[in-house]
């Protein structure tokens, strides 16, 4: 009887580790927990359509074009299309921020950064003095000039 409930214990052990382990991974990759309680039709706005962004997402970008003299909603709309690799976009919204703050050192960087990872080297190269101008001692300048030679 004591071999039995070993086993019993071994396997139970085993199963709580596996599920442990699979839940684990897919809150990971989903970054949500599947719970059917509280993923109800009580709360449309909270839920991403298919295929489309979160409303989060949609929010910002709202905001941004509502607001074109906000340098922090144009920069944070820029840092959304970097995470989702759309380089034209944070282009689009790096330039109006410098626009409103030729000087900041992140724009400047990130547009530079932006516009080589799109091939525009002439704008690029503009971008890169206006950071050196604004920024001499900025660390990210040398790599820059770097990525700008195509060394």
């Amino acid at each position: 009887m004591q071999k039995e409930n070993l086993l019993f214990g071994l396997v139970g052990i085993i199963l709580g580790v596996a599920v442990g382990y699979f839940a684990t991974q897919s809150i990971n990759k989903n970054g949500e927990v599947a719970n059917p309680a509280t993923n109800n039709a009580a709360a449309p706005a909270a839920q991403t359509p298919a295929g489309g962004p979160p409303p989060v997402v949609m929010e910002t970008i709202k905001k941004a074009n509502d607001e074109p003299d906000n340098f922090d909603a144009q920069m944070q709309v820029a840092a959304l299309y970097q995470q989702i690799g759309r380089p034209e976009k944070m282009v689009e919204f790096l330039q109006r921020a410098v626009k409103l703050k030729p000087t900041n050192a992140e724009a400047l960087q990130a547009l530079t950064s932006a516009l080589l990872e799109t091939g525009k080297k002439a704008e690029a190269e503009a971008t890169l003095k206006q950071l050196e101008k604004a920024d001499p001692k900025n660390p990210a300048l040398a790599e820059l000039k770097k990525q700008l030679s195509g060394k």
